[in-house]
């Protein structure tokens, strides 16, 4: 049985755009939650509560400045060096 997690981390392999706008703090995670919130529930059979769809999103959000972060110092290694 898939979690919200895995479901979140799904939907958003699907959608690069708004993955993009994540990591650069564009978009609002409650809009988001309430948005992919239908597909979700739908896909577990159950309703699912809008704060555990955010808080997967910010575990998202999160992991992906830690990766921009690692990709920015290895780009700035290879420059500096």
């Amino acid at each position: 049985m898939l979690t919200i997690t895995q479901l979140v981390d799904r939907i958003l392999a699907q959608r690069p755009f708004l993955e993009e706008v994540m990591s650069e703090g564009l978009v609002n995670l409650s809009a988001a939650a309430r948005q992919i919130q239908p597909e979700i529930e739908n896909a577990l059979g159950r309703k699912v509560k809008e704060g555990a769809i955010l808080m997967a999103l910010k575990r998202y959000s999160s992991h992906l400045d830690l990766s921009l972060n690692v990709k920015l110092k290895n780009s700035l290694h290879k420059w500096i060096y």
